[in-house]
Formats: structure tokens, C-alpha cells, sequence
């Protein structure tokens, strides 16, 4: 599809706060902490945009966040490529659509758990950062939002798209 096919307000940040049904436990951010960095992303003027798949509820975003575009259950694999290649950047789980991302020249935050090693098959990329914690619950908010700032100065640094937002 066209990157103007999908209800999205410019500038957007690729949000895949899901994964599997296989490794929801172990790989999943909270949802209401993704909610809170959309909320602040809004504030910095970028669209949060939802990618996941038709079984995930990420209303707990949407609820504190309305400003999100929810795209969850309504994407293909294709969809992620072209929206991650218009994406400021794009921040998720280690799961397949950041993978996707950071082959697509789009900046990626990925957020790691447990003993998943990053170096050992994580996204990678032109522009790529992880936050690996021990515990999901370990993870703030605040450290998320600290690393922020860098992914927002690097898309203002970008060349502009050839798009005509």
C-alpha cells in the first residue's frame, strides 16, 4: 500500500508494543508504560501508530493516549515495511516488526528482557538502540522517555522525505 492509505498524521512514531501469543509473558512492556511515552511523544508532536496483531487489546494506550492511531489486526507484513520507512522512528518489544524496522532505515528503540541478548539476533540498523532489563517491571518509564530525545533529534536531523506531508 501507499503510505497514504493508512490513517496516519506526519511526523509518527511506529509504536509494537505486542508479540506473539508464544511470548507475551516474557517479551511485553507494559501497556500502560507505552501509553505514558505516547502520551509524551504527542507532546513533542508525533503520532503514535499501533502495530500489532488481530489478538492484541491495545486500548490501554489508546484509552490514555487518543491520539494514537490504532492500526492492530488491520496491518500485513508489507504495511509494516511502509509504514516503518515513513516512521520519525519506532519503538516496540524485540519482536518481528522492530526487526522489520531496523531494515528499513527507520531508528529503532528496541526493549529487551530477561537474558535475550540483543547482540545475538536483535534488530539492527542504521540507526538502532536497545534498553535491556531484567525484568519487565524493571523498565521505567522514565528510562524509556531519557533515551527519547536522541531519537527525536535524529529524526529532525534526517533528510526531509520525499513525501509531501
Amino acid at each position: 500500500k501507499d503510505i497514504h492509505a493508512f490513517p496516519v498524521k506526519f511526523p509518527y512514531v511506529l509504536f509494537a508494543p505486542g508479540a506473539s501469543k508464544a511470548h507475551r509473558q516474557t517479551k511485553c512492556w507494559p501497556l500502560e508504560r507505552y501509553a505514558e511515552v505516547a502520551a509524551t511523544l504527542v507532546k513533542e508532536g508525533l503520532t503514535p501508530v499501533i502495530v500489532g496483531v488481530p489478538d492484541e487489546d491495545n486500548t490501554a494506550i489508546t484509552e490514555r493516549c487518543p491520539e494514537a492511531v490504532d492500526l492492530t489486526g488491520k496491518t500485513q507484513f508489507m504495511d509494516v515495511i511502509t509504514l516503518a520507512t515513513h516512521a520519525a522512528f519506532a519503538i516496540g518489544n524485540e519482536t518481528g516488526p522492530m526487526h522489520i524496522a531496523s531494515t528499513c532505515l527507520c531508528p529503532v528503540l528496541t526493549l529487551f528482557f530477561g537474558t535475550h541478548d540483543p547482540n545475538a539476533g536483535g534488530p539492527q540498523g542504521v540507526f538502532y538502540r536497545h534498553i535491556q532489563a531484567k525484568e519487565k517491571s524493571a523498565l521505567s518509564c522514565a528510562t524509556v522517555l531519557q533515551a527519547l530525545p536522541e531519537f527525536i533529534e535524529s529524526f529532525k536531523n534526517r533528510v526531509a522525505s520525499p513525501l509531501d506531508f
